[in-house]
């Protein structure tokens, strides 16, 4: 007789693990609840126009705005903040599951609830933006990397889920491959000092293809609506605007102009501090991508000088580690009727306008600084307790390797997120806040993985006293 699904043998078990999950997203959602609208980002306007319009953008993947676009109906934008609160809580819940030895739905949503509370956990899923998604893809590429044996549905989510992720944004592949690489340094550093440092090589060659995979679906989504194959037309400009805001570009072309006269010559002392989105910016003029070419010419120039190229590996560690280290400020700015979000809404959505105006980010009043607060204490605390685990940690220990993949992997992908945003944009509190949430969910995952163990050593002197 055919043995009963898992499904049916356990009816009660799956419902239950569905429902913590939809209970976890609501959780996630409450920031956007207590706004009365899905938070509002200056790009945001950019993936509205992508996915409503069919626009290709010249800056920005495709991929997010035509999630916006199907999730939502073209009826609700609820719709895709919930969706992407269900995509977090699973992700959560699966980590819990996959490596943990004594997991339980109320761990879990107790995990997510005080993420929400105390980290930008809630309001970067509550936006719409596709920066949830960076937290999601180091989640899963640690699930895929370093977890057991999977489902066939959690694999073929894990593997649709971050492929969709690396294709919702640039920075996404640079910062996944990075941290594979940096991991493969470690592992180097280890194996030469004899010490077991195990990883199955057919899985690092996996989520490599999917990296790989996400990487190009977008060039083959802008060929797919523009006919043009290409993954930004302004990477150069952003390149350039890095380097004006290191204040290596003036004295750059103070030096270059007399030899290789370039647009920017004509103007280097009104070049702004930002020189992508400055109203005073010369690029307000030709357009970005319409000097794209020239500045990659400049940029060849650049760092064909050693003094400068130096000059940017140097600013690029500072910033990086600087980055790393920036996780409160400014995310939620207020909405003006000017911006370029809050036009597109009124052109392609004007029914959500009223929504948008009474919301607590349009009239100025969200505030993010208690949660930063409470968060400042919490990242740095768990950073001081995981370092306390694991300089003190039992080498006996089963699930040590596992643990010690884990971190590892984990530190060196937040190490890549700030290194890369810092390096090819800007450094801004947005890039670290997306995933710094990811230290106290590792260290609440610890914590619960040994109190378990604190308890019984706890009874056990007891009971010895009491002997006594």
């Amino acid at each position: 007789m055919e043995q009963p699904s898992e499904y049916l043998k356990y009816p009660q078990t799956r419902f239950r693990k569905v429902l913590s999950i939809l209970l976890g997203a609501l959780v996630l959602c409450t920031p956007a609840f207590v706004n009365t609208f899905p938070f509002l980002y200056t790009d945001t306007g950019t993936y509205l126009h992508c996915g409503f319009s069919g626009v290709v953008s010249d800056i920005r993947p495709m991929l997010y705005g035509l999630f916006i676009r199907f999730v939502s109906l073209k009826e609700s934008l609820w719709l895709v903040v919930f969706i992407q609160a269900v995509i977090v809580s699973w992700t959560i819940h699966l980590f819990f599951n996959v490596f943990s030895n004594h997991t339980s739905s109320f761990k879990i949503l107790a995990s997510i609830f005080l993420l929400t509370l105390m980290t930008g956990l809630g309001e970067v899923t509550g936006m719409l933006m596709p920066d949830f998604l960076t937290a999601v893809m180091i989640l899963i590429g640690a699930i895929l990397l370093f977890g057991g044996a999977l489902s066939r549905i959690n694999t073929i989510t894990c593997i649709l889920l971050f492929v969709f992720a690396v294709a919702c944004h640039h920075s996404n592949a640079y910062i996944f491959i990075f941290s594979m690489v940096g991991f493969l340094l470690v592992k180097a550093f280890f194996y030469f000092r004899k010490k077991v440092f195990p990883i199955k090589w057919r899985r690092f060659g996996l989520v490599t293809v999917l990296t790989l995979t996400g990487y190009f679906i977008i060039p083959i989504l802008n060929w797919t609506y523009s006919g043009e194959f290409f993954w930004s037309k302004v990477k150069n400009v952003f390149i350039t605007n890095r380097i004006n805001q290191m204040g290596l570009l003036k004295p750059f072309l103070y030096e270059i102009c007399p030899v290789h006269h370039y647009s920017l010559c004509d103007s280097i002392d009104k070049i702004p501090y930002d020189l992508l989105w400055s109203p005073v910016s010369p690029l307000r003029k030709t357009g970005f991508s319409a000097k794209d070419e020239e500045f990659g010419r400049l940029i060849n120039d650049f760092f064909l000088k050693p003094k400068y190229a130096k000059k940017f590996f140097i600013k690029t560690i500072e910033n990086g580690v600087v980055q790393f280290f920036t996780i409160e400020g400014l995310i939620m700015t207020t909405e003006r009727e000017e911006g370029y979000h809050y036009q597109i809404i009124e052109n392609e959505l004007p029914e959500f306008i009223p929504a948008v105006r009474r919301s607590v980010q349009f009239s100025g009043k969200w505030d993010s600084r208690p949660v930063q607060l409470m968060q400042r204490f919490l990242v740095y605390g768990s950073f001081l307790y995981l370092l306390f685990f694991f300089v003190f940690r039992k080498s006996n220990d089963p699930d040590d390797s596992t643990q010690l993949n884990l971190v590892r992997f984990l530190m060196i992908a937040l190490v890549a997120n700030a290194f890369i945003c810092a390096g090819i944009s800007m450094v801004d509190v947005r890039f670290q806040y997306r995933v710094v949430w990811i230290i106290p969910l590792f260290a609440i995952f610890i914590f619960t993985e040994q109190f378990p163990y604190v308890l019984s050593m706890m009874k056990t002197f007891l009971n010895k006293e009491d002997q006594e």
